[in-house]
C-alpha cells in the first residue's frame, strides 16, 4: 500500500487495524502534519472500537510510533485524547499505550524498502479462509483485480457485496469484499450456534485458528506472540456478535429448524433440509440453505426499516412540493402513495419529481419576494427534504444491496441442486443399467434349457422326471434325438 504525503490515504480504525507495522510506520509519516506531528485525532470508526480493539490499535500504534519518531516526534495528543475520551464514556480505563515516544537521533534519510500492496495480501488470504471454513466468494481473486486495474470493467461479479450505491465507493468495496464476506460468514457461524442453544463461545476456536492463519500468512509474528492475542480476538468475537440488533431463537433445534423451513419456503427447492445439532456435522448443502436463510431474514429485517419510514418520506416529499399545505392524513402507506400525494386538486399537472412539480409554483412565488430571499427559501426547502428523506433513501440503498445478496444466494444454493440431483440421476441409471444386465444374464441362462435346480434333485425324481429332462434337452438340441426303430 502506497502512501505519500501529498495525497494522504484515509483510512478508517478497521484499516488500521490490519495494516503490519511498516506499513503503519509508512501511513502515520504520510499523516505528518505542519508542526511536525501526525494528525489521527478522528480516524472514522472509533466509536464502534470494542475496549480490546482499542486497546490493540494504541499498542500497535505506538510500536509504530516508535519507528516513525525517528524523524520527528509524533503527535498523538489529539490521538490519546479521543480515545481517551471513548473509554471514559463507555466506563473503561484510560489507555496507557498512547503516550509520546522519545526523540531518536537517528537521521532523516532512513528509508524502508516498499511493501506488496498489504490490500492485495489481507484479499487472498480471507478468500481462502472463506473457502476452507465452507463459504463461497463472491467472484475469483483474479476478476478482482481486472476490476481494479481496468476502469472500463463491469463490476457484476462483486455486486452481491456492494454495501453502498455510489460508484465512487467501488474501488474501496471490492478491495475489501473478501475479508467483508468473511465477518459476514462468521457471523453467520454465531447465528447457528446461538439459534441451537448453544453457547457461542464454542465457536471461538475456528474463529482463533482463521485469525492466526490470517495474521501468519500477513507476517504478524510480533502481534501473534503477544500474550494479549488470544485475549483480544475473544472480545472481537463476543463485542462483534453483540453489535448486531437481532434476537435469534434459543428455544433449541426444532423450533429452529421449523423457522428455517418456512422461510426457505417460496423458494421451493426440491432436496431438504437436514439440520444437526452439530452445525459442522451437517451438509455443505443444508449449511449454505441455512446461510440463505440467516440472509433473508436480515433482509426481512432491513426491509422492514425501510417500511417504517416510507410515511416520513412520502411526507417530506409532499412537504417539498405543497410547502403551504400539511400532507393528507394517511393510515396506510403503499406503493402508489406518491400519486395519491401529488393528487392535489390545487395543484396543475402530476409530479413525478421536484424539479418537474414545483416549478411554475415556485416561479410564481418568487415574484412576490426579492430574488436572494426566494432563493435562500428554495435552498431551504431543498435541504430540509434531502435531511428528512435521508433515513429513507438509506434504507432503501441497504435493502436494494441485500437483494442483490440474496439472489446470489439463491442462485448458489439452485446451481447445487442441479449438480446433486444430476449426480443422483446418473447414480440411478447407473444402478438401473446394472439391473438390466443381470435380468438379461438370467434370461439368456434359461434359454440354455438347464434348469436351475440342481441336477441331484432331478435324478431323485426318478426315471419319468429323467425322461423329462431328456426331452428337454432333446427339444433344445435336436442332433441329440435317438432315431426311430423301424419295423422290418
Amino acid at each position: 500500500m502506497s502512501f505519500t504525503k501529498t495525497t494522504p490515504l484515509e483510512l478508517t480504525v478497521w484499516d488500521l487495524l490490519t495494516l503490519d507495522k511498516s506499513e503503519l510506520v509508512r501511513y502515520l509519516q504520510s499523516k505528518r502534519g505542519d508542526t511536525g506531528g501526525f494528525v489521527l485525532s478522528n480516524p472514522a470508526g472509533f466509536e464502534k472500537l470494542s475496549k480490546g480493539e482499542r486497546d490493540e490499535l494504541g499498542k500497535r500504534l505506538s510500536d509504530a510510533a516508535e519507528v516513525a519518531s525517528a524523524v520527528q516526534s509524533i503527535g498523538m495528543d489529539a490521538l490519546t485524547e479521543r480515545l481517551t475520551s471513548i473509554a471514559d464514556a463507555d466506563g473503561y480505563s484510560k489507555p496507557k499505550c498512547l503516550c509520546s515516544p522519545p526523540m531518536s537521533p537517528v537521521s532523516d534519510t532512513c528509508t524502508e524498502p516498499p511493501l506488496p500492496d498489504h490490500s492485495e495480501r489481507y484479499q487472498a488470504i480471507c478468500y481462502h479462509e472463506l473457502i476452507k471454513d465452507g463459504g463461497k466468494p463472491v467472484c475469483s481473486i483474479e476478476e478482482t483485480s481486472h476490476m481494479l486495474a481496468e476502469p472500463t470493467a463491469s463490476h457484476e461479479p462483486a455486486r452481491p457485496w456492494f454495501i453502498d450505491l455510489d460508484p465512487h465507493s467501488r474501488n474501496e468495496e471490492i478491495k475489501t469484499v473478501f475479508p467483508r464476506q468473511l465477518e459476514q460468514w462468521w457471523h453467520f457461524r454465531k447465528w447457528q450456534l446461538v439459534n441451537r442453544g448453544i453457547d457461542e463461545l464454542e465457536g471461538f476456536p475456528e474463529y482463533l485458528a482463521s485469525n492466526r492463519r490470517i495474521d501468519e500468512y500477513l507476517e504478524e509474528h510480533r502481534w501473534i506472540a503477544d500474550k494479549s492475542y488470544e485475549r483480544i480476538k475473544l472480545g472481537m468475537w463476543q463485542d462483534n456478535f453483540e453489535a448486531f440488533p437481532y434476537r435469534p431463537i434459543k428455544d433449541g433445534l426444532p423450533v429452529y429448524e421449523d423457522a428455517v423451513e418456512r422461510n426457505l419456503a417460496i423458494y421451493n427447492f426440491k432436496l431438504p433440509l437436514q439440520l444437526m445439532e452439530n452445525p459442522r456435522e451437517q451438509s455443505d448443502w443444508t449449511t449454505w440453505l441455512e446461510y440463505l436463510s440467516y440472509e433473508k431474514w436480515w433482509l426481512d429485517k432491513h426491509t422492514a426499516v425501510m417500511e417504517r419510514g416510507t410515511r416520513r418520506y412520502y411526507e417530506a416529499w409532499y412537504k417539498f412540493i405543497h410547502p403551504s399545505r400539511a400532507p393528507p392524513a394517511q393510515t396506510q402507506v403503499t406503493g402508489k402513495v406518491m400519486s395519491d400525494l401529488n393528487d392535489d386538486p390545487a395543484a396543475t399537472g402530476s409530479a413525478t419529481s421536484p424539479s418537474q412539480k414545483q416549478l411554475p409554483g415556485t416561479k410564481r412565488h418568487q415574484l412576490k419576494m426579492p430574488r436572494p430571499t426566494a432563493l435562500k427559501v428554495s435552498n431551504k426547502r431543498i435541504n430540509d427534504f434531502i435531511n428528512d428523506s435521508r433515513p429513507y433513501r438509506r434504507a432503501e440503498m441497504i435493502v436494494r444491496c441485500h437483494k442483490s445478496r440474496v439472489r446470489w444466494i439463491v442462485k448458489q444454493a439452485s446451481a447445487m441442486e442441479a449438480e446433486m440431483l444430476q449426480k443422483d440421476r446418473t447414480v440411478g441409471n447407473d444402478q438401473d443399467t446394472g439391473e438390466r444386465r443381470k435380468r438379461k444374464q438370467i434370461d439368456e441362462d434359461d434359454d440354455d434349457g438347464i434348469s436351475p435346480e440342481p441336477w441331484s434333485k432331478r435324478i431323485k425324481r426318478g426315471v419319468e422326471g429323467h425322461d423329462m429332462v431328456q426331452a428337454k434337452v432333446s427339444e433344445q438340441r435336436p442332433w441329440m434325438r435317438r432315431p426311430r426303430s423301424r419295423s422290418i
